[in-house]
């Protein structure tokens, strides 16, 4: 079992790779962000992934270089990934990117958008969703409208414990969860998340009529874990049918 000091670098690790862009910097001079005099709210879904990519420093504060932790653009380890999917109208936005394992992206699709909120955290998701809603594509309309965007994390965080993952309200997974502790998800030295098209799998394989519902807790149950941590995800959680919600 990892220690607290152990477990913190493990979630720092995780946090630095999904956004290397911020990297407690303050985000950089981009046109993916607000602030950059060439921003807009969507941009051409590969401009937008190249464009991502290209703006990651080239070495980060670890000293890992972009090509270590992230391949090629040729040959990639990790995607940039949609927070929101682009098929449920997410933007092709800076705040709606994070770097993704590749086989975690392409086993995901678009049904997966919970998942990642939870491992992305509630400030995270939380600008996200608003810069999904700027790009007006069609978000409030598709899936996730008439939920909030910690409804959404609260859906992943359900669902992942499930198959034995806990994730902190920063963003990150929990070095002390049972997947964790069992090796079945695990973070490299660059803070790569890998495991997770198992784990995906694994949920699938266990709900027979499973749509990529979220859920809700109800008006008596706790609604945060504890400082970021394990406590509080014992709280129930009832579902919502989202069958007249699904694209």
């Amino acid at each position: 079992m990892s220690s607290d000091s152990e477990d913190e670098e493990i979630v720092r690790r995780q946090r630095n790779f999904m956004h290397p862009w911020q990297r407690d910097r303050g985000v950089p001079n981009s046109n993916m962000f607000p602030g950059s005099s060439t921003h807009k709210d969507d941009f051409e879904d590969q401009y937008f992934r190249d464009r991502m990519r290209s703006t990651i420093y080239n070495k980060d504060v670890d000293g890992y270089t972009r090509q270590e932790k992230y391949g090629s653009k040729e040959d990639p380890r990790a995607d940039v990934g949609h927070l929101f999917a682009y098929q449920n109208g997410g933007a092709c936005e800076g705040r709606n990117a994070f770097m993704q394992e590749r086989g975690w992206n392409r086993s995901a699709g678009a049904e997966f958008d919970h998942w990642n909120a939870a491992v992305n955290g509630y400030k995270n998701t939380e600008a996200a969703y608003k810069a999904c809603k700027a790009a007006d594509k069609g978000f409030q309309e598709g899936r996730w409208g008439g939920y909030s965007s910690s409804e959404i994390v609260d859906a992943g965080k359900r669902e992942l414990k499930e198959v034995g993952i806990l994730t902190r309200k920063g963003g990150g997974v929990d070095g002390r969860c049972q997947a964790m502790k069992r090796h079945e998800v695990e973070v490299d030295q660059y803070g790569m998340l890998k495991g997770m098209k198992g784990k995906l799998q694994e949920f699938k394989n266990t709900h027979d009529e499973w749509t990529g519902h979220p859920g809700r807790y109800s008006s008596d149950d706790p609604q945060s874990d504890s400082d970021d941590g394990l406590g509080g995800l014992t709280g129930r959680m009832s579902k919502m049918n989202l069958a007249g919600r699904r694209r």
